[in-house]
């Protein structure tokens, strides 16, 4: 009997790691949403930003003018390219968390397969017990009406 109660106790088990293994889950596939987002947001903004800051061509402009113009769009490239880094390590951040969801999920299949095993084994083997127990008490009565007939 300890062992059917062991059996019930490892199934159960299984069924939480199962659970708790597809919270992580969800959480790894939150996490890769948010930074793909967060990559989106950044090269949408990178791309505006290098958009406002064209140099056009404009007639008049003192030398102090025209460089500081220059000095504001190199300004402007060098934060797109850190934007556009930035959004990339984001990028490969969010596939690791898919990779890490998509081997949770996995994981969580596989715990709760063996827990469904566990716990089918384990009704099985009450089943039998059950049976052994009728066939014995069978088996006594028999034995206890053939002794009473001589």
């Amino acid at each position: 009997m300890r062992l059917l109660s062991s059996l019930r106790l490892l199934g159960e088990r299984k069924r939480l790691q199962a659970e708790q293994t597809l919270v992580v889950a969800n959480e790894h596939a939150a996490t890769a949403v948010a930074k793909r987002d967060e990559a989106r947001a950044l090269r949408e903004a990178s791309k505006q930003l290098i958009e406002e800051a064209v140099v056009v061509n404009e007639h008049g402009l003192t030398r102090a003018q025209l460089f500081s113009r220059l000095r504001t769009l190199a300004v402007a490239r060098a934060h797109v390219l850190e934007s556009d880094h930035r959004a990339g390590v984001l990028d490969t951040e969010a596939e690791q968390s898919a990779a890490l969801e998509s081997q949770c999920r996995k994981q969580s299949g596989e715990y709760r397969r063996k827990g469904k095993k566990i716990t089918e084994w384990g009704h099985r083997q009450t089943r039998l017990v059950a049976l052994k127990s009728v066939r014995r008490e069978e088996r006594d009565i028999q034995e206890e009406y053939a002794c009473r007939r001589r």
